[in-house]
């Protein structure tokens, strides 16, 4: 699998996995799945979806996925993550929430109806660095973040 190879050449302790269909990333999310991610084998904001398809991040302990490396089926080869959330009671997990569910929103490119509206988005004069994708619906501003994680048992807003 190529993800283990790459852990080994590079010897890295952690690693992000961003999908490259998502222009409108969210680098505040990345920013608070970051400040949990030092506890975690995997911090995500997909455990209980509240963000639009599309914004989406993981950060992995390259440790704990080799040693999930060789579990994964051949149906999830292609999917660098799927197999580690089959046995996610085997890991410590960070989880980001946003306090407004989108999850029936899309931001992604998988489809040619996905890319005619996210080129709407663009030619309207936006940039990719000059919206975000709350924007994008309507909210002045960021939504506020739920996070949990293994070092606590409660729960805390930002």
């Amino acid at each position: 699998q190529r993800t283990l190879m790459a852990i080994n050449a590079t010897g890295v302790t952690q690693f992000i996995r961003i999908n490259g269909d998502s222009p409108l990333f969210d680098g505040t999310l990345l920013s608070k799945l970051t400040e949990l991610s030092q506890c975690c084998d995997l911090t995500t904001n997909l455990l209980q979806r509240s963000f639009p398809y599309g914004i989406a991040a993981e950060i992995i302990s390259a440790e704990w996925f080799c040693e999930m490396g060789s579990s994964y089926e051949l149906t999830e080869a292609e999917h660098v993550t799927k197999h580690l959330y089959r046995q996610i009671e085997k890991a410590r997990v960070g989880s980001v929430v946003c306090t407004h569910n989108y999850q029936t929103r899309r931001l992604t490119v998988d489809t040619e109806n996905d890319y005619e509206y996210v080129r709407q988005i663009f030619s309207s004069g936006h940039s990719v660095t000059d919206i975000h994708w709350w924007e994008v619906f309507g909210a002045k501003s960021c939504p506020r973040f739920v996070f949990s994680s293994p070092e606590s048992a409660e729960v805390f807003v930002d």
